[in-house]
């Protein structure tokens, strides 16, 4: 994957964290509680994709290969598994989090 798709799919996921943590924030009556904590949990998650999708950009190279008379790039992320990895899983925590708080579990009480 290129470097631009990589950042890219990062801002989206920026813009709809926003998104997501107005609608939740709405849900719970503007409880600055919950939007500090939505908000806390957020910047720790997505700085920390961020640098790991900085450092895995710095250790990326690309190349050309002339294969039957053909031009073809090619990229090498220079072993940028784990630092992927890691990033999606954070990712998830973020996910999973907001997941928990859209359930709004003081409905299922009597």
């Amino acid at each position: 994957m290129s470097i631009a798709i990589i950042c890219m799919s990062l801002v989206v996921n920026v813009i709809l964290g926003i998104i997501m943590i107005a609608r939740l924030n709405a849900m719970y009556q503007r409880s600055r509680k919950v939007l500090i904590t939505l908000i806390a949990v957020f910047l720790a998650v997505y700085i920390a994709v961020g640098l790991l999708t900085a450092i895995r950009g710095r250790h990326s190279s690309g190349y050309e290969l002339i294969l039957s008379g053909t031009h073809q790039c090619t990229f090498d992320e220079g072993g940028g598994l784990l630092l992927f990895t890691t990033a999606w899983i954070l990712g998830t925590v973020w996910e999973v989090i907001a997941l928990f708080c859209s359930l709004d579990c003081r409905k299922a009480l009597p």
